[in-house]
């Protein structure tokens, strides 16, 4: 075979190795990304069935050893909000709004995608304040929730399990701007959502 010819044949089957081991990668990742978010789904799952203790709406729910552990003295603890896309209608009633803003926000909410999430806004309980008064109830308890979260900087959903709770006004704290929210979302209620590790049933004091 001549030589040009069978350098035309190599460079041929270099072609073939280098897109078949492309789509080998993109399968890979596919299916890295598909195991990640059912791992997720189903370690979120397994929480809400097996790793939550027993409520009744409208107990008390206290802080539980981890969250008030000596080495938390100077810190606060995330209290995750839910937040959801605003209707149509709230988007009409709003007056000081520009055109521009709400055909964004209209969007938003004509997307059949656009769902409610737990989120990290400037929601916390404070710690210092709990060691302060001694006070560990840290909420009324509502429900437990398996819900969508989007976890703190970072632009992807994925799922957890929360205790949805009126708040302990007296150690929560919330610094809300709209400014933190997505925009064409609102505020879904007025409950705190909290990971079952830092919460129990158990009442708990400061030592």
């Amino acid at each position: 075979m001549p030589l040009n010819q069978l350098s035309a044949v190599n460079q041929s089957k270099k072609r073939k190795l280098l897109m078949r081991s492309g789509y080998a990668a993109i399968i890979f990742l596919a299916a890295g990304l598909l195991i990640f978010f059912n791992f997720n789904k189903l370690y979120a799952a397994y929480i809400y069935t097996f790793k939550t203790e027993k409520f009744e709406r409208g107990d008390k729910v206290y802080a539980s050893n981890a969250l008030i552990d000596t080495k938390s003295k100077e810190t606060v603890v995330a209290a995750l909000r839910m937040i959801r896309p605003m209707t149509e209608k709230e988007i009409k009633d709003i007056i000081m709004m520009s055109r521009d803003q709400r055909m964004r926000f209209l969007k938003v909410a004509r997307n059949p995608n656009s769902k409610p999430y737990v989120t990290y806004l400037m929601s916390y309980f404070d710690t210092k304040e709990i060691y302060k008064t001694k006070i560990t109830v840290i909420g009324e308890y509502e429900t437990k929730s398996f819900t969508r979260l989007r976890p703190l900087n970072q632009n992807k959903i994925i799922y957890g399990t929360f205790y949805a709770l009126k708040p302990n006004k007296k150690t929560y704290r919330f610094q809300f701007s709209d400014a933190e929210l997505p925009e064409g979302y609102t505020l879904a209620d007025s409950l705190v959502y909290v990971d079952p590790f830092f919460a129990t049933n158990k009442i708990t004091s400061i030592k």
